[in-house]
């Protein structure tokens, strides 16, 4: 049986967590720019602007590193934290840091499936070569 520390992650703990930190700075810009700058209009702009840019950014950075964000669990998950982070006032929460950790442990999930002697291990092969 293969142990975890032999798997090879698509993305490792330090780009996880370089990601999760660059998705609460993202959160705190949209909140600054909602709350702070929101009043004379620029916030709302500066936020939609920082959103198209945030989407851009981790579709590229997962895209890069083997886990595009195409695939239905983590469009389902970029795409909600997209759809939060796009509308005034609920952009304060944070969408970008929630749907970050979420894609991050879906992928990390995969590559744990892909790699190990799990009976699932076939299955998930298979799965992941499928072409949809």
């Amino acid at each position: 049986m293969i142990g975890l520390s032999e798997i090879h992650y698509r993305i490792s703990a330090i780009e996880s967590g370089l990601m999760i930190t660059v998705a609460v700075i993202y959160d705190l810009i949209q909140i600054a720019l909602t709350w702070l700058l929101g009043w004379i209009g620029i916030g709302f702009i500066g936020s939609w602007l920082m959103t198209i840019w945030a989407t851009m950014t981790f579709g590229l950075w997962f895209t890069l590193k083997g886990a595009s964000i195409i695939n239905g669990k983590r469009a389902a998950t970029m795409g909600l934290g997209t759809l939060i982070e796009a509308i005034p006032l609920i952009n304060s929460l944070p969408g970008w840091t929630v749907s970050t950790i979420i894609s991050l442990s879906v992928t990390r999930a995969e590559d744990v499936l892909a790699g190990s002697a799990l009976p699932l291990a076939p299955l998930a092969k298979k799965l992941s070569s499928i072409k949809k």
